[in-house]
């Protein structure tokens, strides 16, 4: 599953900085549903934003701990399950609430 981030920042009347972790556009290059729209978007954005900058390494950084901290190899058994839970919304994963509530009504 991809998963692609935008981060708009107002810079106070100068316009507004466009952050995301896709990669820059390239022609020819294949690309998921979820990196196509963000394309489109981030086309739209190339009109009325100060500045994009593709391939955020911060971007980057937290979309792995995120990811980390779901892993039980990784960060996993360290937090608690309402960490994970707050952490799988934040991904857009959706709740592990909602797929147990569901288990225990049949």
């Amino acid at each position: 599953m991809t998963t692609v981030t935008l981060v708009l920042t107002d810079l106070f009347g100068k316009g507004v900085a466009v952050q995301t972790n896709a990669a820059a556009p390239c022609a020819g290059r294949p690309c998921t549903p979820a990196e196509a729209l963000a394309m489109d978007l981030l086309r739209l954005c190339r009109h009325e934003a100060m500045r994009i900058e593709y391939a955020s390494d911060a971007l980057s950084s937290t979309n792995q701990l995120l990811r980390d901290l779901l892993d039980p190899e990784e960060l996993g058994h360290a937090v608690t399950p309402e960490v994970r839970e707050r952490v799988r919304i934040c991904l857009g994963m959706g709740s592990a609430q909602s797929h147990l509530a569901g288990l225990s009504q049949s």
